[in-house]
Order: structure tokens, then C-alpha cells, then sequence
């Protein structure tokens, strides 16, 4: 009769922290998945801003300047001044990466 007490009340136990144990799991994964997520979009607006790239110098050039100015095609953006080089070559396309 001792015995069997014994074997149930370990059994309760070992139910009990295996409930626990699943329940820290789901509060990590509830809490760390935003938290992983936020701190990813921080780093890349982060890498993002620091390329400090404008990209509506890019696209009004890309529609406009080589429209009206078929000459300027292959130029690329000077990174500081976001103005065409006139320094550079004009064979090939211009690559903006």
C-alpha cells in the first residue's frame, strides 16, 4: 500500500514540473520572439540609416535625368553630394547597390 502511494504521489510530481516546464517555455517563446524581433528592426533601420543612401535622389534621377539627359546614362550617384559624377566613364549602366 506503501508502495503504491509512494509511486503515485512521484507520479503527480513528475506531471507537475513537466507542466511547469512547458509553461516557461510558451512565456520565453511569447516574450523572446517579439523581443528578438524588435531588437532586429532596430539593427536594421540602424545598418539602413547609416548607409545614408536617399533614394528619392536615386529614383528622380533614374526617371528623370537620364529621360531628359540620355548622356548621363552609366553615370552613378556621387555618395556624398547625391549628384551625378561627370568624372567617371559613361560606358556601361549605372549599378546602384
Amino acid at each position: 500500500m506503501v508502495v503504491v502511494v509512494v509511486v503515485v504521489a512521484v507520479a503527480v510530481l513528475v506531471v507537475l514540473v513537466v507542466l511547469v516546464v512547458l509553461v516557461v517555455l510558451v512565456v520565453l517563446v511569447v516574450v523572446a520572439v517579439p523581443a528578438v524581433l524588435a531588437v532586429l528592426v532596430v539593427v536594421l533601420d540602424t545598418i539602413s540609416s547609416s548607409a545614408n543612401v536617399d533614394m528619392n535622389a536615386i529614383i528622380a534621377v533614374s526617371r528623370n535625368d537620364t529621360l531628359m539627359h540620355p548622356e548621363l546614362v552609366g553615370r552613378p550617384l556621387v555618395p556624398e553630394t547625391n549628384q551625378l559624377s561627370s568624372s567617371l566613364p559613361k560606358d556601361g549602366l549605372a549599378v546602384l547597390e
